[in-house]
């Protein structure tokens, strides 16, 4: 690698998007890439982006590093938590926590330190309802993901919607999904969650004007039902075109939730059914397992079904508000 391609690429850094980045050779006077999709999945990464910029600075200045210390470089770049970010649909792999948009930490720093403790390495931020603004808490999306990011810690986002009006839901799942603050940070990812009109006309109408406006390697994450709660759910179409999905497996509601064998069976038949009405054994399932009015006890148990039945897309618990430590050192212990 000479000084020049040094001196092109520092200034093409200074020009390019963070998530467009990439570190290539010299070939017919055009870069050819060798390292590419460093920045693509995680938008996590504008310290990873500094961090290469003043990489190929340092190189300009002629302390050219070795072959080995390149590598360990990109090596080092491509990973967050340990996830390849360039499989974006890898994005919801490892253990999360869902905050709605009525209970955003006030105390961020406070928050951060709480995740971390826990080995919590995903915050799944509400970021609006049909029934509200884009942005409903737009004062503090800012700082959580920043300081998240500086944490190490995901933040993806999620949009309730009614798809009653499917063009403004597919604003308010698009315009979160392609925002950048100042200083560079984006969302890792966006979910929609899919609950009230569930007609599968709706839903395709949804996913297709989503799809039209975004790359189309964007990973599309859908927030569903049990299908012990709703077996008439779109369940084929959702399983051909959303990348991940992303169940309420929420037995708080069962009045005979205490009875030895329920929430195992709940959530044997749940993971069981999704594959089986998708028609997909290979589904990728995240499992959001249930914080409010349950136990410690119960949620180790719905922990060791997503263990035992191969789930591959992470695990989470909803609400964090409502967690206690006691459930939260449940899922460090996952």
């Amino acid at each position: 690698m000479t000084k020049l391609f040094y001196t092109a690429l520092v200034s093409l850094l200074a020009l390019m998007p963070a998530q467009a980045l990439v570190i290539g050779d010299v070939k017919n006077d055009k870069l050819s890439i060798t390292c590419s999709g460093i920045l693509e999945s995680s938008n996590t990464n504008h310290e990873r982006f500094t961090e290469c910029k003043q990489f190929a600075e340092a190189a300009l200045e002629e302390r050219m590093p070795s072959h080995q210390e390149i590598e360990l470089r990109i090596s080092k770049l491509k990973k967050i938590k340990g996830i390849e970010v360039d499989n974006l649909k890898a994005i919801t792999k490892g253990k999360g926590t869902w905050v709605n948009v009525w209970n955003y930490p006030t105390k961020v720093d406070e928050f951060m330190t709480k995740l971390r403790r826990y080995d919590i390495d995903t915050i799944y931020l509400q970021v609006n309802r049909s029934n509200t603004p884009v942005f409903r808490n737009a004062g503090q999306i800012d700082e959580i993901l920043r300081k998240a990011h500086q944490n190490d810690i995901k933040v993806i986002g999620w949009s309730y919607c009614y798809l009653n009006n499917i063009s403004g839901d597919v604003d308010r799942f698009v315009k979160p999904a392609l925002y950048q603050t100042s200083d560079g940070h984006r969302f890792d990812g966006m979910a929609a969650d899919i609950e009230e009109n569930i007609r599968e006309s709706a839903v395709e109408r949804y996913t297709q004007a989503v799809k039209d406006r975004l790359p189309s390697d964007y990973p599309l994450l859908a927030i569903v039902f049990s299908p012990r709660i709703r077996p008439n759910y779109p369940w084929k179409y959702i399983g051909a075109n959303w990348d991940v999905l992303m169940p309420m497996t929420y037995w708080h509601g069962m009045k005979n939730k205490h009875q030895p064998g329920v929430v195992e069976n709940f959530v044997t038949d749940t993971v069981e059914n999704i594959r089986k009405y998708t028609g997909r054994d290979d589904v990728s399932i995240h499992l959001i397992t249930d914080g409010e009015r349950t136990t410690p006890e119960q949620i180790a148990t719905s922990l060791e079904v997503a263990r035992k039945l191969n789930i591959t897309g992470g695990i989470s618990i909803y609400p964090e508000h409502l967690a206690t430590d006691e459930m939260l050192e449940v899922i460090r212990s996952y």
